[in-house]
């Protein structure tokens, strides 16, 4: 719903398995099948550390850090649209995701 009906190329093995899954749940069970409703997201570890994004970042027009510690190596940023959550990023902070992926799937990306 945020890519306004777009296909966005994500590029990480994660959604073909996530699409594969669909796909096949779709063959099998046709309209009865659950909407692909899943979360985009990514991961991949960079210099020594985790980076992590869930939703879809790039569509955001604000850009929220809510830390950033050079020293520790950790990041965590938010992106809104309009006000509304589309995406967030961390590096070394890998658990903080699942909130912003909670509330991601809650509004249907």
């Amino acid at each position: 719903p945020l890519a306004d009906g777009a296909a966005p190329a994500l590029g990480h093995w994660s959604g073909a398995v996530e699409q594969g899954a669909a796909a096949a749940r779709t063959l099998l069970r046709g309209e009865a099948a659950p909407v692909f409703a899943e979360v985009p997201s990514f991961w991949s570890d960079v210099h020594g550390v985790r980076l992590r994004s869930v939703g879809l970042p790039a569509l955001g027009d604000t850009v929220k850090v809510h830390e950033r510690d050079r020293e520790a190596r950790r990041l965590e940023v938010s992106y809104h649209l309009d006000g509304r959550l589309v995406g967030a990023l961390t590096v070394g902070r890998t658990s903080r995701l699942a909130s912003y992926r909670r509330t991601l799937a809650e509004y249907g990306v």
